[in-house]
């Protein structure tokens, strides 16, 4: 066969290729609403990610015409669905306090766990014991970042949506992932990692176990470290191995994002200190970052005496005037 033919042949083969591939990607990262009518006030959507999953996410029901900012809020660890039923309704978790300090000044998103079912409630919220084997398949750190961020571009694409201030933020676990999703979409302009530490959670290990022990866990779980059935502390290796390879400083040097850190002193679930080691970290690299240390405060932000949900719903305030600010 003739060079000239052979480049022809070739070329037509690419775009044969390219044109197959075309129906799937057209399909990524655009929302499709569910008409069902669930008695929140969100909205659900689905949406297909990278690795051709659909994921389910709920955006909150706009109250006004404007376009208005976008705000991811991803929830901490554990395998529980967003909601919940409650004496025949539907309950919502932090999402829904974020909602109402908010108000209308921006519009609310929150993610499902892929392999988790609506509504879905483990014996121990929390943590990933007694989960679905899909959940637990599902839930590494790449593949979780991936459906919030999916779920983020889906909503971008809808023109009721400010595309000109993106906050992406979690408490906890979800504070990693947050930024690991400001990491991988440009148009994140904040970044909030509440109580989601600094370094690697490795180094939370060491500090809340003890060094030697948690070591000793570590080279367990480097031992088969795609697992989904060896556990250590209530997650399988699986979780661990991808969650304990990344962390919260890594990924917001890799983002763009204007940065916000809140730390309970009294956190017994994430180091206090890891709050200075990222502040650290990230001013010698010339980010601009808001660091917040809460005295006395525990993992959900809650001083001695106060109602729990009471402090989440003072550092939600926090951040949106940090988001959000009145002008002068």
């Amino acid at each position: 066969m003739r060079p000239i033919f052979v480049m022809a042949y070739l070329r037509f083969i690419s775009l044969f290729l390219i044109a197959l591939a075309l129906p799937a990607c057209a399909q990524r990262y655009v929302a499709k609403k569910d008409p069902t009518e669930l008695g929140i006030p969100f909205d659900r959507y689905t949406c297909q990610d990278k690795f051709d999953r659909a994921i389910t996410f709920y955006l909150s029901k706009p109250k006004v015409q404007d376009k208005r900012p976008l705000i991811l809020f991803v929830q901490g660890s554990g395998g529980q669905s967003v909601w919940s039923r409650r004496d025949g309704r539907i309950s919502g978790g932090l999402q829904n306090l974020l909602l109402s300090a908010a108000s209308d000044a921006a519009r609310v998103l929150i993610v499902e766990k892929p392999g988790i079912e609506f509504c879905y409630e483990p014996k121990q919220p929390g943590t990933a014991e007694g989960c679905p084997k899909e959940f637990l398949e599902e839930h590494t750190f790449e593949r979780w970042a991936e459906a919030n961020a999916a779920a983020v571009k889906a909503c971008l694409a809808m023109p009721e949506i400010d595309k000109t201030k993106v906050l992406a933020s979690g408490h906890s676990e979800g504070g990693i992932v947050a930024a690991g999703v400001a990491a991988i979409v440009p148009e994140v302009t904040h970044a909030a990692s509440l109580a989601g530490g600094g370094p690697s959670q490795l180094f939370d290990m060491m500090q809340i176990t003890n060094a030697e022990i948690a070591m000793k866990q570590w080279e367990e779980i480097q031992k088969d470290p795609m697992s989904t059935e060896k556990f250590v502390w209530a997650h399988p290796h699986r979780r661990w191995s991808t969650f304990l390879a990344t962390s919260p400083i890594e990924q917001l040097l890799k983002s763009k994002a204007k940065i916000l850190l809140v730390q309970g002193t009294k956190d017994r679930a994430v180091w206090p200190t890891t709050i200075d080691i990222a502040e650290a970290e990230l001013l010698s690299h010339n980010r601009e970052v808001k660091a917040v240390r809460l005295e006395n405060a525990d993992h959900g932000f809650a001083r001695p005496g106060m109602e729990p949900a009471d402090g989440f719903r003072n550092v939600f305030r926090l951040m949106l005037e940090w988001f959000l600010p009145k002008p002068d």
